[in-house]
C-alpha cells in the first residue's frame, strides 16, 4: 500500500517536472503559431513566438502570461498587433485557451471578423473575464456579440473609430457578471442611460468625452448597485434644481462610490436627493454652473466623502463650517469659489484632516486675514494651492513645521511681505515652491539648499529679494525648474549652482543685478 502511495507521488512529481519543463500546454502553443501566422505579419513582438527548441515554452513569449501552476494560458495582450493592411478578425483562433482570463485586442483598428468566425464564438470561453477592445471600429454587430461572452466581468469598449453607435442594451442585459464597462470617447446614444438600470451587476461606468447632449434621462429598471459613474465632459445640458426631475434616476444610486459629473454644463442648485447618496467617497462637479448655498445644500449629508471638487462654479461664499461633519474629508478642491472661515470669529475646530487644499482666487481682502487660521489645525497637508488670493503677512513657516509631509506649496501672487523665514529643521518632503508675485524682501538664507534638499520646482520670481544667491543652492541636485528673475540678486553666480544642479531643465536669472560666469571654464 505504502509502495503504491510512493508511486504515485513519484508520477506526480515526474509530471510537474514535465510541466515545468515544457511551460505551457502544446496544443496552445500551436494555437499561439496558427495565429501569428493568421497575422502575415513580421512585427518584432513575434520573434520570440516560434517553435525552435529554446522558444518551446510559450510562457516565455512576449505578450503571453500563464499559470504558475497549470501552465495554461491565462492572458493574452495583443494590443497593436495586427498589420494595417489586415483588419479581419478570426476569434475563433482564441478558443483553445480555455483557461483564459484577460484578453486585450485594443489599438488593432478591426473593424471586421472573418464570416462565422465573431465574438460569439468567445462565448466558449468560459473563464474570459476582462475583454478590452478600444480603439477600434466598434459597431453595432459587434455589441450583439459581446453580449454572448456571458462570463465577462470588465469590458473596455473606448475609442470607438466609427460613428455613433446605440448600445442593444437587451444584449449587454445577458451579461449578468459584468461589472464594469468603460465606454470614453465612444459616441453613443444617450438613451443607454436611461437602460442601464438592467445591468444589474454594473458598479463602474465611465463615459468620459461621449458627446452626448440633452437632459440626463431616468434609469429605468431595477437600479445596479453602482460604486463609480463618470459623466465628464459630456456637456449634459441640464438644469438641476430642487425639484429637478432629470436628476431622480441618477440619485436612486445610493450605494454609489464616487460620482464624476466635471466639465459639463450642469446649473441650479444640487438637488436634495443627493443626500441619500451617504456612501459616495469621491464626489467632483468641478467646472460646472452650479450655484446657491453649500449651508443648505445636501454636500454636508454626505459623512463618507473624501475628495470634493468644487471648482469653478457659482456658489455663494463657502464656508468651512459646512463641512463640520465630513470627519473623514481629506482633499477639498475649491478654485474659483468664494470661500470664508468663521473660525476666528466662531472658535470652530474641523473634524477632518486634510491632504490637499487647492483654492486658486477663493480669498477677498477681508477674508484673506483668516485662511491662517484654519489651516492651524492642520497637521497632514501634503499639497496646498493657494495662488491668486490677497492673502497677506509673512510667510507662514509654521506651516511647514506643522505638515512634514507638505509636498507641493503654492502661494504665487499674493502679498505676502517682509523676510523669508525658514524652518530649523530640513524639510525633506517638500517638491515644488512657489512663492513669485509676492513683496517678500531681504536676502535668501544661507541653509536654504539644506533645508529643502529634495526641491524640483523653485519659483521666487517678481519679489524683492535681494544679496547674493546662496551657495547652498548648490545641494539642490533633484532641482529641475529654477525661476528666480524680477529681484535684486548681486554679485557672482555660485559655481556649484549649475554644477550641483545636474537635473536642471529650466534656469531664469534676468532682471537682477548678477555678475561673472554662469559656466565655469574648467
Amino acid at each position: 500500500m505504502e509502495f503504491g502511495i510512493f508511486l504515485w507521488w513519484l508520477m506526480l512529481a515526474a509530471l510537474f517536472q514535465l510541466s515545468s519543463i515544457h511551460g505551457c500546454l502544446r496544443e496552445e502553443r500551436e494555437a499561439l503559431l496558427r495565429f501569428k501566422a493568421s497575422m502575415n505579419s513580421s512585427y518584432d513582438i513575434f520573434t520570440s513566438w516560434n517553435s525552435s527548441q529554446e522558444g518551446r515554452n510559450c510562457c516565455n513569449w512576449e505578450r503571453v502570461v500563464c499559470d504558475n501552476t497549470t501552465g495554461h494560458v491565462i492572458k493574452l495582450h495583443l494590443d497593436g498587433v495586427f498589420p494595417s493592411e489586415n483588419l479581419y478578425l478570426n476569434a475563433s483562433l482564441f478558443i483553445p485557451f480555455q483557461e483564459l482570463k484577460y484578453l486585450n485586442l485594443s489599438s488593432n483598428e478591426i473593424s471586421r471578423w472573418a464570416p462565422n468566425e465573431g465574438f460569439e464564438r468567445l462565448s466558449g470561453l468560459r473563464k474570459l473575464e476582462v475583454l478590452d477592445f478600444s480603439w477600434n471600429y466598434i459597431n453595432e454587430s459587434f455589441l450583439s456579440s459581446f453580449g454572448q461572452i456571458l462570463s465577462l466581468k470588465k469590458l473596455y469598449l473606448r475609442y470607438n473609430l466609427d460613428p455613433p453607435i446605440n448600445i442593444p442594451i437587451s444584449e449587454f442585459g445577458r451579461l449578468k457578471n459584468l461589472q464594469e464597462l468603460y465606454l470614453d470617447n465612444t459616441y453613443i446614444d444617450k438613451s443607454f442611460l436611461g437602460k442601464v438600470g438592467v445591468m444589474n451587476s454594473l458598479n463602474v461606468l465611465t463615459m468620459r468625452n461621449c458627446e452626448l447632449n440633452g437632459s440626463l434621462p431616468i434609469i429605468q429598471g431595477k437600479k445596479p448597485y453602482f460604486c463609480k459613474i463618470f459623466l465628464s465632459k459630456n456637456l449634459l445640458m441640464v438644469e438641476l434644481n430642487y425639484y429637478s426631475f432629470h436628476f431622480v434616476g441618477l440619485c436612486e444610486l445610493i450605494n454609489l462610490r464616487e460620482l464624476d459629473l466635471s466639465h459639463n454644463n450642469f446649473e441650479g442648485i444640487l438637488p436634495s436627493c443627493l443626500a441619500n447618496m451617504t456612501k459616495l467617497r469621491i464626489f467632483d462637479i468641478s467646472s460646472n454652473r452650479f450655484n446657491g448655498s453649500i449651508d443648505l445644500s445636501p454636500l454636508p449629508s454626505l459623512k463618507s466623502l473624501e475628495y470634493l471638487g468644487l471648482s469653478h462654479n457659482y456658489f455663494n461664499p463657502i464656508t468651512f463650517s459646512s463641512f463640520f461633519n465630513l470627519s473623514k474629508l481629506e482633499v477639498i478642491f475649491s478654485a474659483g469659489n468664494n470661500l470664508v472661515d468663521e473660525t476666528l470669529s466662531q472658535r470652530w475646530i474641523p473634524s477632518f484632516q486634510l491632504k490637499a487644499l487647492s483654492c486658486s482666487s477663493c480669498f477677498s481682502t477681508k477674508s484673506s486675514r483668516i485662511i491662517t487660521r484654519f489651516l492651524h489645525y492642520q497637521f497632514d497637508l501634503q499639497l496646498l494651492l493657494l495662488p491668486h488670493n490677497t492673502l497677506e503677512g509673512q510667510f507662514p513657516t509654521w506651516l511647514l513645521e506643522n505638515n512634514t509631509r507638505l509636498a507641493i506649496l503654492n502661494l504665487g501672487n499674493n502679498s505676502l511681505i517682509r523676510t523669508l523665514q525658514l524652518p530649523n529643521h530640513y524639510i525633506p518632503n517638500l517638491l515644488v515652491l512657489d512663492i513669485s508675485f509676492n513683496n517678500i524682501q531681504g536676502p535668501i538664507p544661507t541653509t536654504f539648499g539644506l533645508v529643502f534638499p529634495n526641491l524640483e520646482l523653485l519659483n521666487i520670481s517678481k519679489n524683492d529679494f535681494e544679496g547674493v544667491i546662496p551657495f547652498s543652492f548648490g545641494n539642490l541636485a533633484s532641482l529641475r525648474y529654477l525661476d528666480m528673475s524680477s529681484n535684486n540678486f548681486f554679485g557672482t553666480i555660485p559655481e556649484n549652482l549649475t554644477m550641483g544642479c545636474s537635473s536642471l531643465e529650466y534656469l531664469r536669472l534676468s532682471k537682477n543685478h548678477l555678475s561673472g560666469q554662469l559656466f565655469p571654464a574648467n
